[in-house]
């Protein structure tokens, strides 16, 4: 049974291991080095923050701020999809990512997110209903919005049936 559990460790290690290690660097770059630590379970959910100077001092995941669950969230995900790449292409779909951080914390994952779209060749697709958060995206945006109001345009004139 230990041989079994500690093989279990080592290989669940050799999977969490690096998608932490890549989160923590997001996460350190994005708050200004304040959270240096992170900690995630066998599901890659977030259990634990360390803070910068306070090796003896954790945050645990769920009394953090909502911002600071969302950008973690964003880091863990983003760590997949670079982890992945290696063997498929990856897209990211992200919902609002930014609704509770702040534009500091917002430009510096929009930095992480533009960095890996050219690096590991990512597709991100972005929903916000803040359109000033797809300024710094690089890519290709379409604003939902005016193509809905086009097409309904379209209808009346009766180009489209």
């Amino acid at each position: 049974e230990k041989v079994l559990e500690q093989q279990y460790r080592s290989a669940l290690f050799a999977v969490v291991g690096p998608i932490q290690d890549e989160a923590k660097r997001s996460l350190s770059y994005v708050t200004g080095f304040l959270h240096k630590d992170v900690e995630l379970n066998e599901y890659l959910f977030p259990t634990r923050l360390g803070e910068r100077g306070f090796d003896d001092i954790s945050l645990e995941f769920n009394d953090g701020s909502s911002g600071l669950k969302e950008i973690l969230a964003l880091c863990v995900r983003l760590a997949v999809a670079k982890h992945l790449t290696g063997r498929d292409s990856q897209c990211l779909v992200l919902d609002d990512p930014f609704v509770h951080v702040s534009s500091d914390r917002s430009n510096k994952m929009i930095e992480l997110i533009n960095d890996a779209i050219k690096e590991y060749r990512l597709q991100a697709i972005l929903f916000t209903h803040r359109p000033m958060e797809f300024a710094g995206f690089s890519g290709k945006m379409i604003d939902i919005q005016s193509v809905k109001g086009k097409k309904k345009e379209d209808k009346k004139k009766g180009k489209i049936s």
